[in-house]
């Protein structure tokens, strides 16, 4: 019968980079709100995300001023963009100029998706996070940095890393 220990060995956890999604659309103000997670998965050549789209009272009432319109515009926005850039890694159109290399090329994307820009969406500088679970992650991500409903996600299963091995 294997150990909890051996059972935890076969999952298979994938090392992942996440970013956080930052609505700011006065930027001489520095404020922004957490409105999304970016999960980019270099061993699979995946980029997961999700964007608060819906309950953005939120953001309306801490930026009062600011039509919803625009909010509404910039998360649409980004939502094509990044299924964009979804269909295009799915479909393999980025060619690299070696498939060994799991974190070259495709890495790149990721970096030059969250780069910093003079835009009123940003994002947080890059995080690393091991995941069984990939969608699960992005879920528990997006709880805990936008909705704020749970513990960090480094206390979910996804996200420990094994304990130690027991002695001899």
């Amino acid at each position: 019968m294997p150990t909890a220990y051996a059972q935890e060995l076969e999952m298979t956890r994938f090392a992942c980079n996440f970013a956080i999604v930052r609505f700011m659309p006065y930027v001489e103000t520095g404020e922004f709100a957490n409105v999304g997670v970016l999960l980019w998965i270099p061993k699979q050549k995946t980029l997961l995300f999700k964007l608060l789209r819906r309950k953005y009272g939120r953001i309306t009432q801490f930026f009062e001023e600011l039509d919803k319109q625009v909010y509404l515009k910039a998360m649409a926005d980004l939502d094509a963009e990044l299924h964009r850039i979804q269909v295009l890694l799915q479909e393999d159109t980025v060619v690299m100029a070696n498939s060994n290399l799991e974190y070259g090329f495709h890495k790149g994307i990721f970096e030059e998706v969250i780069r910093p820009r003079e835009t009123i969406v940003r994002f947080s500088e890059q995080r690393a996070i091991l995941s069984e679970n990939p969608k699960a992650t992005v879920a528990a991500l997006f709880n805990y940095y936008v909705d704020r409903l749970t513990a960090p996600p480094q206390s979910t299963p996804q996200a420990q890393t094994p304990p130690p091995r027991p002695g001899p």
